[in-house]
């Protein structure tokens, strides 16, 4: 994605200005880009960042993010990065409303000063029910999730499907197959698939257009020019 990024700059450059440009991308700038956030801190307070202990569920200040495992040992994402936005909504929903006027977690500062505490009665709630059950009931909720899913269940996602990201094609065996298309879309229209060619499959086909007879064809390939 960078280097397609970079790309696009170079060639915006060259229509705008006639100059040309040399692109260099590495998987260590890359990477010292996307952790970006915590080297930039790390280098503006002069040292190693503090540790942060990680609790068992959740994430260290927010009860919101992270996995929780359900009763039929699948698990669920929780990616609500505002817990006080999302608290009360979640806990009622999962059957806990109490908690929403739990002196613990009655205020945003108070629920991620006491995140480890609120990560260990979600786990505990969430262990009630399968998989299938929550990722049920989880479908009217506001706060941003995700059901952790096997190969197939992301193959069959309604949400991929919906927008078009998987396609049908026909094979060289006239099979109908579906593959997981391009993330890139254009004009909001999903894209067509169609199969690669065989091997040597146009050869006769593209020599033809060239001009070349069938003997010559057939002395190139003896040849060992063409296949």
């Amino acid at each position: 994605m960078t280097i397609a990024g970079g790309i696009s700059a170079a060639l915006y450059r060259r229509a705008t200005t006639g100059e040309t440009s040399i692109i260099d991308v590495s998987l260590l700038s890359v990477g010292a880009w996307a952790m970006q956030f915590g080297i930039n801190l790390a280098m503006v307070t002069g040292g190693p960042l503090p540790e942060a202990g990680s609790p068992k569920h959740g994430a260290a200040r927010n009860p919101l993010s992270g996995t929780y495992q359900t009763s039929d040992g699948r698990w669920i994402m929780l990616t609500m990065l505002q817990p006080g936005r999302f608290w009360a909504e979640f806990v009622t929903l999962i059957g806990r409303p109490d908690l929403v006027t739990d002196s613990r977690f009655d205020t945003t500062e108070k629920l991620m000063a006491n995140a480890p505490a609120a990560g260990e009665i979600l786990a505990e709630v969430l262990r009630t029910r399968t998989y299938q059950e929550w990722t049920a009931l989880f479908e009217t909720m506001t706060g941003p999730w995700a059901p952790v899913q096997d190969a197939w269940e992301v193959s069959q996602d309604k949400m991929l499907r919906a927008n078009g990201f998987i396609s049908k094609l026909i094979d060289s065996d006239g099979e109908e197959r579906e593959l997981v298309t391009s993330p890139v879309q254009f004009d909001e229209v999903p894209q067509e698939l169609t199969r690669a060619p065989q091997f040597a499959e146009h050869t006769d086909e593209i020599l033809k257009e060239l001009g070349i007879t069938g003997e010559e064809a057939i002395q190139l390939k003896i040849a060992g020019v063409v296949t």
